[in-house]
């Protein structure tokens, strides 16, 4: 006995099912625009002077969609160079737990920090206590009179980051002539008392600008604060 293998036919829509799903959904053609092009005749297209309207939606749809896709580029790209960003100032918290004392600490900011954040020069500057400024040397800490972190950065002052600079000596000392860019940031090491200031400075002029977010070297910074503060028993 031979036996016959049955085919499964596709159910054929009817025209009121095609637009009663497509009144229900009425993004599809905005989610799938490349269906109108084979939709639209190119044989029904309007002769000279006369403007075709499904031509005109579909190319705006192509349009829109180009648009989203690189929009959507964009927001992957700024999430991925968040995520590296987060993971380099959590290499440089880890970094800072090596130090056993202040000496230390200033080393690593000095030596490792570059790397790990991947600028040229950092330097600490700290407000001397009263008006006796300490005799500790080192080639990236500072040690200024009181009141000037104040003036560097504002009263308010939390943060500044700068474009096409030329580097200040006072801060960065023989390494100012190859910082171009700098964010500096302002370290409350002792409420009401000492106050001092990170300096990231970058040779290439783009590094950092006045617009960019501060969150993540912020966290560094509250960060350092702690192991200052810690290491100079204030």
């Amino acid at each position: 006995m031979t036996e016959k293998t049955a085919v499964a036919k596709t159910p054929k829509l009817e025209d009121r099912e095609v637009y009663d799903f497509l009144t229900q959904n009425t993004d599809f053609l905005e989610r799938y625009p490349d269906l109108l092009d084979d939709l639209i005749s190119p044989t029904n297209l309007s002769g000279e002077g006369v403007i075709d309207f499904q031509m005109v939606l579909v190319e705006k749809l192509k349009a829109d969609k180009l648009h989203f896709k690189e929009l959507q580029k964009e927001l992957i790209e700024a999430t991925e160079f968040n995520e590296y960003n987060w993971t380099r100032i959590q290499a440089a918290c880890l970094a800072l737990l090596d130090a056993e004392d202040f000496e230390d600490l200033i080393n690593i900011i000095a030596q490792d920090f570059p790397v790990i954040l991947d600028v040229d020069t950092c330097c600490l500057v700290l407000e001397a206590y009263g008006n006796e400024i300490p005799a500790f040397k080192h080639p990236c800490l500072t040690i200024v009179k009181p009141g000037a972190i104040r003036d560097r950065l504002g009263k308010d002052g939390y943060a500044c980051l700068q474009d096409n600079i030329y580097g200040d000596e006072d801060i960065y000392g023989c390494a100012a002539e190859n910082v171009k860019s700098e964010a500096l940031l302002r370290l409350d090491i002792a409420p009401k008392s000492h106050k001092g200031m990170i300096a990231f400075g970058s040779n290439d002029p783009d590094t950092f600008k006045p617009d960019q977010g501060i969150e993540q070297i912020a966290f560094l910074g509250q960060v350092l604060e702690r192991f200052i503060r810690q290491f100079l028993k204030l």
